[in-house]
């Protein structure tokens, strides 16, 4: 079994780890003058979008699902419900295949993978907050 603490703290590290993953994409492909502001307004878009409405509900919901489990079953997966691994995984395999496949322009790519990337960081906020109140 794991605390909550330490789940919190997987949470976190999971999420930051996604986000370093997606940005560093992201910032690699930046392109010249020609396509600045395709990719800006992209990046920009994805991060309002998923900073502001798709991650603070799953968060929220990986948060009360953790407060609603005896912490007596609490196993390493519990970090997240079952809906966000396989929202993960499908996205990451999405990503991937767009990449390999070639589907979306590199204004895109770059642009929607900054602003994943730092909304995919700035999300392990809660979870941090959540394991400063229980050290208190």
């Amino acid at each position: 079994t794991m605390s909550r603490e330490k789940l919190y703290a997987l949470a976190a590290l999971l999420w930051f780890v996604a986000g370093v993953n997606v940005l560093r994409i992201g910032l690699l492909g930046w392109p010249t003058e020609e396509h600045l502001l395709g990719s800006s307004l992209w990046a920009v878009g994805s991060l309002l979008f998923f900073a502001g409405f798709i991650f603070p509900r799953v968060v929220r919901r990986n948060l009360t699902s953790l407060t609603q489990r005896s912490e007596v079953a609490l196993r390493w997966y519990h970090c997240f419900t079952p809906s966000s691994w396989i929202i993960m995984c499908v996205m990451i395999a999405l990503g991937v295949t767009i990449r390999m496949l070639e589907l979306a322009p590199p204004t895109f790519i770059t642009g929607f993978y900054t602003g994943l990337g730092l909304s995919l960081i700035l999300s392990i906020y809660p979870y941090l907050r959540e394991i400063i109140l229980l050290r208190r």
